[in-house]
């Protein structure tokens, strides 16, 4: 029979218990790390690296050794005192510094956006190197790219474009469909008056479908308009 703490010396029901993570630990985290990690030396050689970092680097025989800023490039030019490299900065202060978000061309041409955070490595008070984190954002920063090109072709459009979310607010109007809101004397009857008289109902059967309905006219003043509606992938958005 097991003797069980009393409550008063369980350093768990005290909230004092410690984690002291051990070698094991520590290379369990590299090995399922998401992002790359790099373990440097005072002077920025890289003593060890995770799975993540060696795929992003592209090798490994000859990455151990080597001074991080040397092979990825870390340097920032900030018109400001932060300028400079922030592994030394970290070294120099002992304070986390970062990259929000630099480009690095590895040695096969395949070019990366990167953010990397710099962690100080500490023993007996004193700065013995660091940890740092590199998160690839290449992936994130293309589809942010991509919407941007869409967003200005819609805007620059020479053809009435609109969006509508799904409770048929319209967050997006394009230049040409300004224009066409007053010509037909929208801006001061209303935007209704353009507007098909089922649009709630539309809109729902769009989202619902995930299928276009196209050429729907409806009569504004001396003029019909066709209405056309797409709806925008996973998005409860609809473009008309």
């Amino acid at each position: 029979m097991s003797a069980v703490p009393h409550p008063e010396q369980d350093p768990i029901s005290q909230g004092k218990l410690t984690w002291l993570p051990t070698r094991e630990d520590a290379y369990l985290l590299m090995e399922s790390a998401g992002d790359a990690v790099f373990v440097t030396d005072r002077a920025g050689r890289i003593l060890s690296l995770s799975p993540m970092a060696q795929q992003l680097v592209g090798r490994t025989h000859d990455v151990v050794g080597q001074v991080f800023h040397d092979l990825i490039g870390c340097e920032t030019s900030n018109a400001n005192s932060d300028a400079g490299c922030p592994f030394e900065r970290m070294i120099r202060t002992g304070e986390v510094t970062m990259i929000a978000s630099h480009r690095w061309t590895r040695g096969d041409g395949t070019t990366f956006e990167l953010a990397t955070t710099f962690w100080p490595r500490v023993q007996l008070a004193e700065r013995v190197g660091a940890v740092i984190v590199t998160r690839d954002l290449t992936a994130e920063m293309e589809v942010q790219r991509d919407v941007q090109r869409v967003a200005r072709l819609a805007e620059e459009s020479p053809n009435p474009i609109v969006e509508f979310d799904g409770a048929g607010g319209m967050p997006f109007a394009n230049t040409a469909m300004v224009e066409l809101l007053t010509q037909c004397g929208a801006l001061t009857k209303g935007v209704e008056v353009m507007l098909l008289p089922n649009l709630a109902e539309i809109l729902k059967d769009c989202l619902r479908t995930r299928t276009a309905i196209c050429r729907l006219e409806h009569a504004v003043a001396d003029r019909v308009i066709a209405w056309s509606f797409f709806p925008l992938g996973d998005l409860d958005q609809i473009r008309a």
